[in-house]
């Protein structure tokens, strides 16, 4: 990595210049060198150009880069870094590269200096198998499936992620019952951290035919890669804790629904279109942004005290039940003012707590949503001891909405609003004024089991029998109603 700082020459000056160390020799473990220029004349000192020059000049790079030309006063100095890097393809040389740093200025005393670099010996390291870890770090250099990141087949005999010790598993313990379900994409490799409710818990990853046995313990594995050999992938036992991020297009669903100890579910950065929480009770954290999700239902969450979400398809979220909550990002959705007004009034009640509650309805000034969050009453939520803030952690400016939570309708009145038939079979039919508009259905348990927009009649043939709540939403404001279905 070759450094070429350059400047046009500037008039030669009486300064006299010297630099501390005149050479160099980098050693283990010491990939870095400071250098003092010192300007020991009485006028001033330019540097103009600073580069690397010799067979291995590519081999060092100046830390930070200095923007030349650099002005030294009399009597001052300046300060700057070399590193080593010694990379030559997959090894890391360690011994007999060298190169010279070539400073250029406008003493007329040394219009050109040079320093020698070298490194011999040393821990910079070999690695001979190109699997990204040298010979300090691998245990074996030899064998590239074995480095301190890969993963230990149990009970083979072989230390190969360089523990100290190769790995067991106890398959009579292992929770078969307990499983997470990735729909992935076949042949490619899915990065995965692991967290287990207790100490030495058996952990079998299924993909066809291929078959990975982990213990994992009470503190994250590390992310580590495995590869599918089908479209499904299936983490069987009692995961905790489980982090599937930054997959990308590779993992394209994901289904919690069979472990309901799940704590803390990182899923952002995939390519999820839907999410089932459902089953989750014990959440504490969710950060589920990045994706393309169209809907989420927490309400079965009531643990949760950090929900980011920001950056998918949401058209509406509800926080009543999540009364612990105490953080939320959910900006770049698609909330219209009226949903984000419901938003701060569904929002927990943490009057007296010690910490205030966060929410970032928008990424900053820029975005495009900017007019529809500065048309709420952020002073809803602000009542309730929360702070509405850009993502770069700016209080938003001062909103002119003027909603009430204390009605739950701001301009809608239910007069304005006809259902019917109630009880119903099969078509419920809904007739209001306003053509802009969502409905959202949810059963006993709080489940969002429907969602349709600006449609007056819906079919409902296909839900189960029993009582459901009606949530419609349009630009003035919310109205609720309950219906029967036969």
């Amino acid at each position: 990595m070759n450094s070429a700082l350059t400047a046009q020459n500037q008039s030669r000056s009486n300064a006299i210049i010297s630099i501390d160390p005149s050479s160099y020799e980098f050693e283990e473990e010491e990939p870095y060198a400071d250098f003092v220029i010192t300007n020991e004349g009485s006028d001033d000192l330019i540097i103009t150009n600073m580069y690397f020059q010799g067979a291995d000049a590519d081999m060092f790079d100046f830390e930070g880069g200095d923007d030349t030309p650099i002005t030294i006063l009399s009597g001052e100095i300046h300060t700057f870094s070399v590193i080593y890097w010694g990379f030559e393809g997959p090894i890391i040389r360690r011994d007999r590269a060298s190169a010279e740093i070539i400073i250029e200025n406008n003493s007329s005393n040394a219009p050109q200096l040079s320093v020698a670099l070298t490194a011999t010996g040393g821990g910079f390291g070999l690695d001979e198998d190109g699997d990204g870890y040298d010979e300090v770090e691998d245990c074996d250099d030899t064998d590239p499936n074995i480095n301190p990141g890969a993963y230990d087949i149990p009970d083979d005999g072989i230390d190969q992620d360089c523990d100290g010790e190769d790995a067991t598993f106890n398959e009579e313990n292992l929770n078969m019952d307990r499983y997470i379900t990735l729909t992935v994409q076949q042949g490619e490799k899915i990065s995965l951290d692991l967290f287990a409710n207790a100490d030495d818990t058996p952990i079998k990853i299924k993909s066809g035919d291929q078959e990975y046995k982990l213990t994992v313990g009470t503190s994250w594995t590390g992310f580590h890669d495995y590869t599918a050999e089908a479209t499904t992938m299936t983490i069987y036992g009692d995961i905790e804790n489980f982090d599937c991020a930054e997959n990308e297009g590779n993992i394209n669903s994901l289904d919690v629904s069979q472990n309901k100890i799940l704590k803390i579910l990182y899923c952002e950065s995939n390519n999820l279109s839907s999410l089932d929480l459902s089953q989750n009770t014990a959440l504490i954290n969710l950060y589920c942004y990045d994706n393309n999700l169209s809907s989420l239902d927490v309400s079965q969450n009531t643990l949760l005290t950090e929900l980011y979400c920001y950056n998918n398809n949401l058209s509406s979220l509800d926080l009543s039940q999540n009364t612990v909550l105490i953080s939320l990002s959910c900006y770049n959705n698609n909330f219209t003012t009226a949903t984000l007004d419901a938003l701060y009034c569904s929002l927990p009640n943490r009057t007296g707590e010690d910490a205030e509650g966060v929410i970032e309805p928008i990424y900053d000034a820029d975005s495009d949503n900017h007019d529809i969050v500065i048309a709420t009453n952020k002073q809803n939520a602000l009542d309730k001891n929360w702070r509405v803030r850009y993502h770069s952690n700016e209080d938003i400016l001062e909103t002119t909405g003027t909603y009430e939570c204390a009605t739950g309708i701001a301009g809608i009145e239910a007069a304005d609003i006809e259902i019917y038939p109630n009880p119903v079979n099969d078509v419920l039919h809904i007739e209001l004024a306003e053509n802009n508009f969502s409905v959202e259905f949810y059963n006993i348990y709080g489940q969002q089991v429907l969602q349709i927009q600006n449609k007056c009649e819906v079919s409902v043939s296909d839900l189960p029998s029993g009582v459901y709540m009606l949530k419609i939403t349009t630009e003035k404001g919310i109205f609720s109603h309950k219906f029967v279905k036969k």
